[in-house]
């Protein structure tokens, strides 16, 4: 099953937009800048690309796909969306210019590689990007069909990617790697030729085939987001980037995660807020940074369905006053129980705050003892467990 939430002070649902839907799906989600929610998707066994507006019902754009796979929705300034997903001759496109009402196409583009189209994101220019991966291969193409391409990681192998380009332009990727023995989630900044300008490794970390979660604010800003621990993760870390480069230690909440947990998504809302939304313990929870990820506020959480439920994407929108205020949430298979979220500030941080409970005072480290400081004796990076503790 595909279900969408929408998560408001009022009211909120799981919105059910098809069945029947394999569990490897992961839909794309955006809001457009009219406020339409749409949602695409593929169905490999019937072959069909279809999307969701409104939560309305599912519309088939593409019948008799043999290679139907992952999509991508993205919004070029002009208001003109494309939709990018496999077919039988690689990737193909199609256009909606009326908020996704009608579509045209197919129109095929350079990408002759057949599998799913895995991240995708528009430059402030309008340029789309999309990528692909496979057994040696990270490919990242520029253009409205792809007319340029360049390896990003030739090794084996990279998957799960995510795409962000920030104000300036810079192309940002984001991956799972499992070519070193105790895996990492690798951040790359990429040339004016799509080259690999430099690079960020986080790790060690437990193998994950979640997409990575990449995003850019209004303010220069990257983040991304990874779960630091082996065999088990032990927190998920939000990591901010700025010209490339990390910003910072970032954020971590903590878990207890088990299995492949935490399944994670980030969004940036309109007034560059950033929203980290993450799977644990039996839960979904829901956090959010007024201060461009130097810190979060309390975390809202609510119990989900006991089949598998993963996040794989978030968009916000709010009203003129600013106060009422909706997150939207596309999850895979399993998600039928409602989430409540309720209309308060998120923004006291001691809600947050693992180790304000503990009421112990600050070890010769500088971290408290019970918290940040036994984190790291049991192999967390110091980096990261102070983030358990500091507050900025």
């Amino acid at each position: 099953m595909l279900a969408a939430l929408a998560l408001a002070p009022a009211a909120s649902a799981w919105t059910t937009l098809a069945t029947g839907v394999q569990n490897i799906v992961v839909p794309s989600m955006i809001v457009t800048e009219a406020g339409t929610e749409l949602v695409s998707w593929e169905s490999p066994v019937a072959g069909t690309i279809s999307i969701s507006r409104n939560r309305a019902s599912a519309k088939t754009l593409v019948s008799g796909d043999p290679i139907a796979g992952r999509t991508q929705l993205v919004q070029q300034p002009t208001g003109a969306i494309q939709l990018y997903f496999p077919n039988g001759q690689g990737v193909a496109r199609m256009t909606s210019t009326d908020d996704g009402q009608t579509w045209t196409g197919p129109l095929q583009t350079q990408s002759h590689t057949v599998g799913g189209v895995m991240a995708a994101a528009v430059a402030p220019d309008g340029t789309p990007y999309f990528a692909q991966d496979g057994t040696g291969f990270v490919n990242v193409f520029r253009g409205l069909n792809g007319e340029t391409v360049k390896n990003v990681f030739p090794r084996c192998c990279g998957y799960a990617e995510s795409l962000a380009v920030d104000t300036a332009g810079l192309v940002q990727i984001a991956f799972y790697s499992n070519a070193d023995p105790d895996g990492t989630f690798l951040y790359e900044r990429l040339a004016a030729d799509l080259s690999v300008a430099g690079s960020t490794a986080l790790k060690p970390t437990a193998p994950h085939n979640d997409r990575v979660p990449l995003v850019a604010d209004r303010a220069g800003n990257t983040f991304t987001a990874w779960p630091p621990g082996y065999p088990e993760a032990t927190t998920l870390t939000v990591v901010p980037f700025r010209g490339g480069a990390p910003a910072g230690d970032g954020v971590a909440f903590r878990g207890p995660f088990t299995g492949g947990e935490p399944h994670a998504a980030l969004a940036v809302d309109t007034q560059d807020r950033v929203w980290a939304v993450w799977t644990g313990a039996g839960a979904v929870h829901v956090a959010r940074s007024r201060t461009h990820g130097q810190h979060f506020g309390a975390i809202v959480s609510a119990p989900r369905a006991a089949a598998e439920t993963r996040p794989v994407g978030a968009r916000q929108q709010e009203d003129e006053g600013g106060r009422q205020e909706e997150s939207r949430v596309a999850l895979g298979t399993g998600a039928r129980r409602r989430l409540r979220c309720a209309d308060r500030d998120v923004s006291d941080r001691r809600a947050h705050d693992p180790c304000r409970r503990s009421g112990q005072g600050q070890g010769a480290a500088g971290l408290r003892e019970g918290c940040g400081a036994r984190l790291h004796r049991r192999g967390v990076p110091r980096a990261i467990a102070r983030t358990m503790d500091r507050w900025p």
